[in-house]
Order: structure tokens, then C-alpha cells, then sequence
């Protein structure tokens, strides 16, 4: 594939405009000198994906390397499951033509199954997780109550001590005269 050095400034904003790009990513962007070296420096991978799905048909990548890239994501996932790790072998033969389009869907079906059984895992766990949050939430309510009502105390005894300082001030004006003279 040809590369294209476009200046920033001037092709390549206009590109990142007609397409669309976030507000985020054309002011990233215009700080490179070229696409090419935006590409190159880019750490956000879901601008990476955006732009490869914005090029041209000419340009864009093929089906096989957009597998690869998914492989390659499942992989960093590390799946515990023999069933995902069975299927991303045959998935790597396939890329390397060593595996059928008939082995690959039997293996994503069995796959299919292991997520299936992962989420239900992960719903019991995120049933747990919700009673754990929701009792720590009522903790954090009666707290909140607690603290509510002793401020409301202290507010009272705060007014209270405020009509008592007062009462006393008065008193002791009536009662003694000011040291100072008349004020």
C-alpha cells in the first residue's frame, strides 16, 4: 500500500472533518505533523479502528486481518476455558489455511457455550456484588441518618448554647458595668 504524507494542517484535518472524527481526536490530531505520524503515535485504539473503517475500499484491510486482530484480543483475555483456547487454535490454523470454515464454526459454536457459561457465572457474581452494594448502601443510609440527626442535635445545641451566651451576656451587662466606660 502506498503511503500518503499529507501536511496536518491542511489534508488531513479535512479528512478528519468530512469523516466525522470526534472533537477529541481532530484536536489530538492537529498536533501531529502528518496522518502518517498520527497513526504511528496514536494511543487510543478506538481511533485506530475508526479511521481503518473510514479509508477507502482500496484501502481498507481485509477481512483475514481484521481476524487476526480479534485473535489477537482474545488472546490478551487469556480465556480459562479449554473450549476458547480450543477455538482460538483452530481460528489460527484457519488463518494460517490449515483449518476449514466448517471447523471454525464448530469451534466458535463450543466457544459460544463457554461464554454462555462465563455469563452465567458473572451474573451470580453480579447478583452478589448488587446484594453486597444494596446492603452497603443501606449501612451508608442509616449512616447518612445517624450523622443527619446528630447534626440536627448539634445545630440544636448550637442554638441552644447561642440562647445561653446570650441570656448570659445580658445578664452580666444588667449586672456589671462595663469596665471600659459606657459603651
Amino acid at each position: 500500500m502506498k503511503a500518503i504524507t499529507t501536511n496536518m494542517n491542511a489534508t488531513g484535518m479535512r479528512w478528519f472533518a468530512r469523516h466525522k472524527a470526534c472533537g477529541e481526536a481532530r484536536g489530538w490530531a492537529a498536533t501531529q505533523p502528518t496522518l502518517e505520524r498520527a497513526w504511528a503515535r496514536c494511543t487510543n485504539p478506538q481511533w485506530l479502528l475508526w479511521a481503518l473503517a473510514h479509508q477507502p475500499a482500496r484501502r481498507r484491510p481485509t477481512h483475514r486481518n481484521y481476524v487476526r486482530f480479534a485473535l489477537w484480543c482474545a488472546r490478551q483475555a487469556s480465556p480459562t476455558d479449554e473450549r476458547s483456547r480450543a477455538a482460538l487454535r483452530v481460528v489460527a490454523r484457519w488463518l494460517r489455511g490449515r483449518a476449514t470454515d466448517e471447523e471454525v464454526r464448530a469451534a466458535a459454536y463450543s466457544a459460544e457455550a463457554a461464554a454462555g457459561s462465563a455469563w452465567a457465572a458473572a451474573d451470580s457474581a453480579w447478583a452478589a456484588a448488587y446484594s453486597a452494594w444494596a446492603a452497603a448502601d443501606s449501612a451508608r443510609a442509616a449512616a447518612y441518618s445517624t450523622w443527619a440527626a446528630a447534626y440536627s442535635a448539634r445545630a440544636a445545641a448550637d442554638s441552644t448554647w447561642a440562647a445561653a451566651d446570650s441570656a448570659q451576656c445580658k445578664a452580666i451587662r444588667r449586672i456589671f458595668a462595663c469596665p471600659w466606660g459606657r459603651p
